[in-house]
């Protein structure tokens, strides 16, 4: 499904104010390899309504050790976040279990990078946040440090949930399979 002003503008109208992207590389080639179609000018395109409509606080999820992916594209992936403004950052690592997940089978033919790669790959995008002034938080994690997420994480008043860190007091979680 594509995202439209109608998508942001109806979550806009009951309250939303937050935004999560997960664009992972905003490199075609590696999108191409892991059959992901999200060109750069999409991802920019629902940034920029994403503001216009008032979300006050946007963040993107980034993604290293694709198949393909180079510490190039790490860089390149985090100047373009930077550049959008985004607020917060989250920087993963992609997780290749082809036991449990047997399509992924099909992505070692562009091969997927070795610890040390995947290593250089995060660093390669650590350095383009701190250098642009964002706050490191945790393991994984970048925002600007006027965000309320890196002023939570200067004060010790940081949690962490399934889905990433929040300055939410942690709450029950009730799932079913």
């Amino acid at each position: 499904m594509i995202t439209t002003r109608d998508h942001l503008a109806a979550a806009r109208s009951v309250g939303f104010n937050r935004l999560s992207m997960g664009v992972q590389d905003f490199q075609d080639d590696v999108q191409a390899k892991v059959e992901r179609f999200q060109p750069d000018a999409k991802s920019t395109e629902v940034f920029e309504l994403a503001r216009e409509l008032g979300f006050a606080s946007i963040n993107l999820d980034l993604m290293y050790g694709l198949p393909g992916q180079t510490p190039g594209h790490l860089a390149h992936s985090a100047r373009r976040a930077v550049a959008l403004g985004a607020d917060r950052v989250a920087v993963f690592g992609y997780a290749h279990v082809p036991w449990m997940k047997p399509h992924q089978k099909k992505l070692e033919a562009y091969g997927v990078p070795a610890a040390a790669e995947r290593w250089a790959m995060f660093n390669a995008a650590r350095a383009v946040f701190l250098d642009a002034g964002y706050q490191a938080i945790g393991m994984d994690h970048f925002a600007k440090p006027t965000d309320e997420l890196a002023l939570a994480w200067q004060k010790r008043r940081l949690f962490r949930n399934f889905q990433g860190y929040t300055v939410l007091d942690p709450t029950d979680l009730v799932g079913s399979a």
